[in-house]
């Protein structure tokens, strides 16, 4: 049997336009991803296909949505990637101060998203013209209502108006006072900083807002002292004046 060898030269010769085809392989797949990724970027980012077409807001009430809807100004017909979801949350947030948070999300294709969490009444806060304010937890007046909603109790004001801290303290007096299910709040006074509540016929000095949960755990135990007091001052909880 006789073999015949391929000279050397030859071989090289092959084996260099293998490679060529390979590299020229390469190449080619490299331009098309490329093509690929550059279609898929301006589908994205810049043609109509992908672009805003409605806005859809959840967790708010009915009376609310457009509202919120103008605060957000979305622009219809931008691409959806190319919404600024943080500043639109930012600026709902500044224009209806009813909204306590707001998520800013993409719905694909064609949907910008507002979850809406709403701000609730803790106390209704009575200014000098006689307007009803309803004021959150976190003393953020955001409303103005002709009544109280039922189980809101209104603050008064005593012999100085009500500072942004006495609102605070108000506030936490009520939720501690809820979260020990203490009786109904039928009475609330802030003088400048400070705090009075009514529980029906006792009157609980409550002073500034520190140790609201404190306070508030002191004030059942005292609630239910034999007689009934009158009066519980837990201005100082380590420390309560009964009367």
């Amino acid at each position: 049997m006789t073999t015949t060898r391929m000279p050397s030269q030859e071989r090289f010769a092959q084996r260099t336009a293998a490679a060529r085809r390979t590299t020229r392989r390469r190449v080619l797949a490299g331009v098309a991803a490329l093509a690929i990724l550059a279609g898929l970027g301006w589908l994205v980012f810049a043609s109509s296909a992908l672009s805003v077409q409605q806005v859809a807001v959840t967790g708010a009430p009915a009376d609310q949505v457009e509202a919120i809807t103008a605060a957000a100004a979305v622009q219809l017909g931008q691409p959806l990637a190319r919404v600024d979801t943080a500043a639109i949350a930012k600026a709902v947030a500044a224009k209806v101060p009813a909204v306590q948070a707001v998520d800013v999300g993409r719905s694909w294709p064609s949907t910008v998203t507002l979850a809406v969490t709403m701000r609730r009444p803790a106390v209704v806060v009575k200014d000098a013209a006689g307007l009803l304010h309803l004021t959150s937890a976190d003393a953020v007046q955001y409303a103005v209502v002709p009544a109280a909603p039922k189980g809101v109790p209104i603050v008064v004001a005593g012999s100085r108006a009500p500072t942004a801290a006495g609102l605070r303290a108000a506030t936490g007096a009520v939720t501690a006072l809820a979260d020990h299910k203490a009786p109904t709040v039928t009475s609330l006074s802030v003088d400048g900083g400070l705090v009075r509540v009514g529980l029906g016929s006792v009157t609980l000095v409550w002073g500034d807002g520190s140790a609201p949960d404190e306070k508030a755990a002191v004030a059942m135990v005292l609630l239910k002292a034999t007689p009934k007091p009158t009066l519980i001052d837990v201005t100082a909880p380590s420390a309560p004046i009964t009367r």
